[in-house]
């Protein structure tokens, strides 16, 4: 975690900016845009079916 008050205040929206961006354009697209978060979140999927099935 970076410390938000050494972020200037233009770092700040550009980051905001940024943030709410790639969270529109994954929802646009329908789910989790970034490879990682996609595969941390089939894991997470996985493991559930895996609990549902035992």
């Amino acid at each position: 975690m970076t410390d938000f008050k050494l972020l200037t205040l233009e770092e700040l929206k550009s980051v905001f900016k940024g943030y709410l961006g790639t969270y529109q354009q994954s929802r646009h697209a329908g789910g989790w845009n970034e490879p990682g978060k996609r595969k941390r979140y089939k894991d997470k999927c996985r493991e559930r079916y895996r609990k549902r099935i035992k």
